[in-house]
């Protein structure tokens, strides 16, 4: 069941300078990729268009750890993206590869169409057509990213032999991290990644262990299944239509979380926001692991706003006495917090969810 997404808000601020105050208010976490983070990458392609110089000098301006480091970086000529650093994620790869060659993205193919971060074929279509146009090449992790984030291979949408022949016709290079470019190009590829994408694993613990990376991407590095096994909590938002693996995502104590990336419970919340506009109900364990984690923060009634959410927009489904917990470990389902937090929870619209989950939490009890 495909739910109702909203368009993603892509109109860039003004100036340099509203860009970085929109960052300050907007940036609630500098981990991984959200809406924030997304919208801060767009309008960073367009605004170094319109004043490359305003914007440098904006960042620059910028006290440390107000941005993300790679802002940084990239104004300090610090910033590269070369083949010695391939182990990092496709998300971060992305990231310095666009800044690392501003003055030869156009556009960003990886900008999400949906605010649940997934890109439809129509819009990647038209903004490799502006590459052609432009005779540029397309940076590999961007042209990858949104591959991953597609929509129509997600869902493995029936597409007319016209498009795929459309999609063989964009003679687009692609440029890799070691400063050539692939034998392939990027309309072939596409083409081919339609009838071959990623696939998504089912019924096992990790799906993006041991994930494949498909014949349709050969040539290609894979950025994917050789990064998976190495990430404590993998980013959500590289398949954000894969939703049998977002719980790979939660963690089950925002202290672990927090610990792990060095971050703060803010970047727990922001995490929840993200999910929260999925476009996919959330799986069972995915549920579990939200509300545990959710009563560990420090300040959890501020979670249940965003609790709300994800039940107005029917991704919260009451489970029933088999409410799954994804752990062997009962100890922190005993917890003073966790019944608190469900207490609490009962007298929301989320009632039937918190009721299944204390009866899952009392079948531990000593």
């Amino acid at each position: 069941m495909t739910l109702h997404t909203r368009p993603f808000p892509s109109s860039p601020p003004d100036s340099a300078a509203t860009l970085i105050a929109w960052a300050a208010n907007h940036l609630h976490t500098l981990y991984g990729s959200n809406c924030g983070f997304e919208q801060f990458l767009a309008h960073t392609v367009a605004l170094h268009h319109r004043d490359p110089g305003g914007l440098l000098n904006a960042v620059r301006k910028t006290a440390p750890f107000h941005l993300p480091w790679e802002w940084m970086d990239w104004a300090y000529d610090s910033l590269t993206w070369t083949r010695a650093i391939r182990d990092h994620d496709v998300v971060e790869a992305r990231t310095r590869a666009v800044l690392c060659h501003l003055d030869a993205v156009p556009v960003l193919l990886s900008e999400p169409s949906f605010t649940d971060l997934s890109v439809s074929l129509s819009d990647l279509l038209r903004r490799l057509k502006v590459y052609e146009e432009r005779t540029l090449p397309v940076l590999e992790p961007d042209f990858v990213l949104a591959l991953t984030r597609l929509r129509e291979a997600a869902t493995r949408t029936e597409l007319c032999d016209r498009l795929v022949e459309q999609c063989y016709q964009i003679g687009v290079p692609i440029l890799l991290d070691t400063g050539r470019e692939c034998e392939r190009l990027a309309g072939a590829v596409l083409a081919e990644y339609l009838c071959d994408p990623h696939q998504q694993q089912r019924d096992v613990d990790n799906p993006y262990l041991g994930l494949k990376h498909p014949h349709s991407l050969r040539g290609l590095p894979d950025r994917v299944g050789k990064y998976a096994p190495y990430k404590h909590t993998f980013e959500p938002t590289m398949f954000p239509l894969w939703a049998e693996a977002i719980h790979v995502s939660i963690p089950v104590r925002s202290a672990d979380f927090v610990e792990d990336i060095s971050g703060t419970e803010e970047d727990v919340v922001a995490l929840f926001n993200q999910i929260a506009e999925s476009s996919q109900p959330l799986s069972p364990r995915a549920q579990a692991k939200i509300l545990v984690c959710s009563a560990g923060v420090a300040d959890y009634f501020d979670m249940i706003p965003v609790l709300e959410i994800m039940w107005q927009r029917r991704l919260f489904q009451p489970i029933g006495q088999d409410f799954p917990w994804p752990t062997s470990d009962p100890d922190f389902l005993t917890t003073r917090e966790l019944r608190s937090f469900l207490e609490r929870l009962c007298t929301t619209q989320l009632r039937s969810v918190a009721e299944s989950a204390l009866q899952s939490a009392a079948h531990f009890s000593p």
